[in-house]
């Protein structure tokens, strides 16, 4: 009996340090990518997706706005879906500059206000 209480005790003991251990360094590991990817004040990460009606309504607006000189990075969801979770997205379109974020179907104003205060 007692070698089963030891042994139990033992397993457990391993559990919890290997989920402090897997904690640690997924919480390092996520951070890490988020600040070398996340650009700082350069351009608007702009997640869309192919299957997105409202993604395709926004399209000719980003286009109008690239010409202008606001600058945006393309981001299709459905070809890089570990995007998703990357950066939090509930839904598409969204908009991301550095900490700020739009979320969902923006007009010209709105979008060129964005790039403007937040570059």
């Amino acid at each position: 009996m007692k070698k089963y209480v030891l042994f139990f005790l033992i397993a457990v003991f391993a559990i919890i340090i290997g989920a402090v251990v897997f904690s640690y360094i997924s919480k390092t590991s996520t951070e890490k990518s988020k600040s070398q990817t996340l650009p700082q004040g350069k351009e608007i990460l702009y997640f869309y997706s192919d299957t997105c009606h409202w993604c395709q309504k926004q399209k000719p607006i980003v286009e109008e706005l690239e010409k202008e000189g606001v600058k945006f990075k393309h981001m299709n969801i459905g070809e890089n879906r570990d995007l998703i979770n990357q950066y939090n997205i509930e839904g598409t379109p969204t908009f991301i500059l550095g900490d700020k974020r739009l979320e969902g179907y923006k007009s010209k104003d709105v979008l060129k206000k964005f790039w403007e205060e937040n570059k």
